[in-house]
């Protein structure tokens, strides 16, 4: 995140270390929730994996699947995601979308 200038815009980061049960346990995903004071219902969590989607999945909140990262549509397919998202833009309006 620092080496591509964009660190500063992140209110909370949660790293493996910062947690005992990592993805694609619901407990880092838990622990940012807790550090925003926002709900599951106001969350979106957005990943290029299945245990990202798992993750997102067991803690309860909305998922979005990028399809930039290493893995493809058919690959991500059986997670069933709530959102495909096919260009890093679109991260915005997923976000106007989902409202406070």
């Amino acid at each position: 995140l620092r080496l591509v200038g964009i660190e500063e815009t992140m209110e909370v980061i949660v790293g493996a270390d910062d947690v005992q049960n990592p993805k694609p346990h619901p407990e880092p995903i838990h622990l940012a929730m807790d550090r925003l004071g926002v709900t599951a219902e106001s969350t979106i969590y957005v990943g290029d994996s299945l245990h990202d989607m798992h993750s997102g999945r067991a803690a309860g909140v909305r998922t979005g699947a990028v399809l930039w990262g290493p893995f493809g549509r058919a690959h991500l397919e059986p997670s069933g995601p709530d959102f495909w998202l096919e260009r890093p833009d679109q991260l915005v309006e997923l976000l106007g979308a989902a409202g406070p």
